[in-house]
């Protein structure tokens, strides 16, 4: 009998022995790190190609290959596929659009509620594009006796205004969300000085309602508000217009080498900047052109995917989300790195590219 305690006795201190032990390992096991995603899955197999583009039509992805456009939901359902030929695709979502252009090519197309709303084959070469929230189009192209010429389109197809540009460049254009305005970023040059300007035309009279320039100033992307206000992105500066072409404020870099330009709302715009440490600077400025945010970045951006309420930037492993109003609102860490991530809307989760795979990540 006491034989018999005793090897009970035994058992019991190694069990407790075990569990004092090992609690640890399954406590550190079982913990979640707070900063690192673990919930994504893959969701879609699909080819890999360069050419490939991506975006989100409100929460789902619309995939834009060299022969056609197709959407996809977070499920990994393909909800639609329509035949777009381009050689070098260009794929914009605004609203319930969706643009695909083939840049240096003639096709254009508008898909609207899944089905293919109009297209296009242009005479000219496409330089730029853009489709507002209507279904407007604005195109810069390159044609023979011109520098540039910029047409615009309704949402049912229709021309309703086209000029040429005889000295200047077109880089950029876009339609007011009223559809009243055609706003061009020119560029060109007189005695030896880049100047760069934006024109605002009056689409109801199709006349030039006013032309600043600027000298060593290069304006390479505009955008509207919801507003009606613009936003022009330029090397040195960022200026901000009302819908009649006035010039609201302008922001100067400074010393600072704009990097690229992230995205914007009618709050402001964020933009990322080189800096001394090798990774790059985030600033956002106001609606009124002051400086809000500027946080130099511990990781090396690499991807960038802009909705409407949300931005998020990629790279080195590690993400953040910036909200409407320019806060990082989320730095977290990843198990890899996306050749192409596209954001939600709802801002919950976001789409990632790894090869063959789309995956999705929850935020």
């Amino acid at each position: 009998m006491k034989t018999m305690k005793k090897i009970i006795f035994i058992i019991c201190a190694l069990i407790i022995i075990i569990i004092v032990a090992f609690a640890p390992i399954k406590i550190f096991f079982n913990k979640k790190d707070s900063n690192f995603v673990h919930n994504s899955n893959v969701i879609y197999e699909a080819t890999y190609d360069v050419q490939n583009r991506y975006a989100c039509l409100h929460n789902d992805l619309i995939v834009t290959t060299t022969t056609e456009t197709s959407a996809i939901n977070n499920q990994g359902k393909v909800l639609w596929q329509i035949s777009t030929l381009c050689s070098n695709p260009k794929l914009q979502t605004v609203g319930d659009y969706v643009l695909v252009a083939d840049i240096n090519g003639s096709n254009i197309y508008v898909i609207k509620n899944k089905k293919l709303a109009f297209e296009k084959t242009l005479d000219d070469k496409i330089y730029n594009v853009q489709i507002n929230k209507s279904g407007y189009i604005a195109i810069s192209t390159t044609a023979d006796g011109f520098s540039s010429k910029v047409a615009v389109y309704n949402s049912l197809g229709d021309e309703i205004c086209y000029y040429g540009i005889s000295n200047d460049f077109a880089l950029d254009c876009a339609v007011s969300p009223n559809n009243t305005t055609l706003a061009v970023a020119t560029y060109g040059s007189s005695n030896g000085q880049i100047i760069g300007g934006v024109a605002f035309t009056n689409l109801n009279t199709q006349s030039i309602i006013t032309n600043p320039t600027f000298t060593n100033l290069v304006i390479s992307n505009i955008q509207y508000m919801s507003n009606g206000n613009l936003l022009a992105i330029g090397d040195t500066a960022a200026l901000y217009y009302n819908n009649k072409g006035k010039n609201l404020w302008t922001s100067k870099y400074e010393s600072q080498v704009l990097a690229r330009y992230i995205s914007a709302s009618s709050s402001g715009a964020s933009l990322l900047f080189n800096n001394s440490v090798g990774t790059e600077t985030y600033k956002f400025i106001n609606s009124k052109g002051n400086v809000k945010q500027e946080t130099d970045l511990d990781f090396n951006p690499k991807q960038i995917s802009a909705s409407f309420n949300i931005s998020l930037i990629t790279g080195d492993r590690k993400f953040i989300t910036i909200d409407k109003n320019g806060k990082i609102s989320k730095t977290l860490n990843l198990s890899k790195d996306f050749s192409s991530v596209s954001i939600a809307e709802n801002g919950q989760y976001f789409y990632g590219i790894s090869g063959d795979n789309i995956e999705l990540v929850k935020l």
